[in-house]
């Protein structure tokens, strides 16, 4: 009996650090990558490119838009990147750019299903951590403060050196080396540095003010009681408080009764 007991200690134990990793780690790469992947849309990156002013290409700008929104459209979608050249004002792209963009569709879709992959993870260990609060919004608060140092040390690196940040990033995403191009390229010009800087500044903002703010209301909800905390709390009033209890004289009854 006790040989098993232990074991089934020990079990019980390992279920909850793995669940106390799982949620931690499933919230934390959650945060990190939905600020950025929310920047990866048509209505994103064409106010994304407002900000900073793209060259104008030589045609109108209705066209950079919808050249802009066709190779977002395709990164989702499985387009080969081929641009429309009436709706795009005989803009196009070379073998190489589409190349490059086939390659950024397959790093987006293994970051969607990590997303996915850490939401569930998330979800698993909350669930499995239902019945302690207490462990439960402490790893809550844990992932969300790594998905906050995290993002704002890299906001902090992309200030003081973007450009050796930005290569390092795409010769990790990217070790084929495909991802340089003459800066008078399609691509380039759709999408120049400014518009990364820009970028990167986006997400980061995202990230920090999501991970701040649940880390705040994991701490808030750590420090005041639960519902069925405040159902077991029962009002009482200190003894010094209470007014003492005096006996209730007794009636005398009258001789004069019969």
């Amino acid at each position: 009996m006790g040989v098993r007991r232990c074991e089934h200690a020990t079990g019980t134990a390992g279920r909850r650090r793995g669940a106390q990793l799982a949620l931690s780690g499933g919230v934390g790469v959650a945060l990190v990558l939905a600020g950025p992947l929310l920047l990866v849309a048509p209505a994103s990156v064409a106010a994304l490119q407002d900000l900073v002013g793209v060259d104008p290409l030589g045609v109108p700008e209705f066209a950079v838009e919808r050249a802009s929104a066709a190779i977002v459209g395709d990164l989702y979608d499985g387009g080969d990147f081929t641009l429309d050249p009436r709706a795009s004002a005989g803009l196009a792209l070379s073998e190489d750019e589409r190349a490059h963009l086939r390659d950024v569709r397959t790093v987006l879709r293994a970051a969607w299903a990590t997303l996915a992959a850490a939401a569930m993870a998330a979800v698993v260990g909350a669930y499995t951590l239902r019945g302690d609060r207490t462990a439960l919004l402490r790893c809550v608060r844990l992932g969300a403060t790594g998905a906050l140092v995290f993002a704002a040390s890299l906001a902090l690196l992309a200030v003081l050196a973007f450009g050796p940040l930005f290569e390092a990033f795409h010769a990790l995403l990217f070790p084929q080396g495909n991802w340089r191009f003459a800066s008078d390229s399609t691509l380039i010009r759709l999408f120049p540095e400014s518009f990364w800087r820009v970028a990167a500044i986006a997400a980061a903002t995202l990230v920090v003010g999501s991970a701040a703010s649940i880390v705040a209301i994991a701490r808030f909800s750590a420090v005041r009681p639960s519902r069925a905390q405040r159902g077991h709390l029962s009002p009482r009033v200190p003894a010094r408080f209470s007014a003492p209890l005096r006996p209730t004289p007794r009636r005398r009854r009258s001789r004069d009764t019969p």
